[in-house]
């Protein structure tokens, strides 16, 4: 599960990648929400915190803030 502090990355695209990458390599934590099944067990695998789901959904708010 995400940090108390973290950036949430709808999509894991090109764009969602590019974001990530600069701030990872900021030491800032990020969760990403994707809808890509292999995407999102590819990740997984490399450590990413990454959660299965439509970011346009509300219940996936919930898993990533806590709430």
């Amino acid at each position: 599960m995400p940090q108390p502090r973290h950036v949430i990355i709808a999509g894991f695209g090109l764009s969602g990648r590019a974001c990530a990458n600069v701030l990872l390599a900021k030491g800032i934590s990020i969760c990403v929400i994707e809808k890509n099944t292999q995407t999102v067990t590819r990740c997984a695998a490399g450590g990413l915190q990454i959660i299965e789901g439509d970011a346009s959904e509300g219940r996936y708010w919930t898993l990533v803030l806590g709430t």
